[in-house]
């Protein structure tokens, strides 16, 4: 009945923003530390994240064709495992570390490491596309925004 939902889809992007939600409300009322003058590259940045969490939410019917395999979907589980596992332990090691410029990297890798994963093993095309967009806005801007606060 529900088959444009994608229930695995959903629960990776609630494991994925459940610390930045937590991040976020620890730091109420802080500067989002962005770069003036960089709308740009933050809009790119934020159409690959809006439209890779949509992505992972829905199936769309003729552009999300599924596992190409059993052991297709085993590889992405498992890696998706071991990404959510290192994800949740760097946020644990940043929270007490803030600031940490090597963390901060790995945290924006991660994210569009599982969206390029996630992309690819479902043969979603449109997911695909915005991962490569979100991977290389939001590691840019991360990249970016630490060197600015520097300076």
């Amino acid at each position: 009945m529900l088959q444009w939902l994608n229930i695995p889809g959903i629960m990776v992007l609630a494991a994925l923003l459940a610390p930045n939600i937590l991040y976020a409300a620890k730091r109420a009322g802080a500067s989002a530390g962005r770069v003036p003058g960089a709308w740009l590259m933050a809009a790119q940045e934020q159409i690959g994240r809006f439209g890779c969490m949509a992505l992972m939410c829905v199936r769309l019917p003729l552009w999300h064709a599924g596992f190409a395999s059993a052991a297709a979907q085993t590889v992405w589980l498992s890696l998706t495992m071991v990404l959510l596992a290192a994800y949740v332990l760097l946020w644990v090691f940043y929270f007490h570390r803030a600031g940490s410029k090597a963390l901060a990297v790995l945290l924006a890798a991660i994210p569009s490491a599982l969206f390029l994963l996630s992309g690819f093993l479902w043969r979603s095309f449109p997911l695909t596309l915005l991962a490569m967009l979100f991977t290389v806005a939001h590691i840019r801007v991360t990249w970016v925004n630490l060197a600015h606060t520097e300076a």
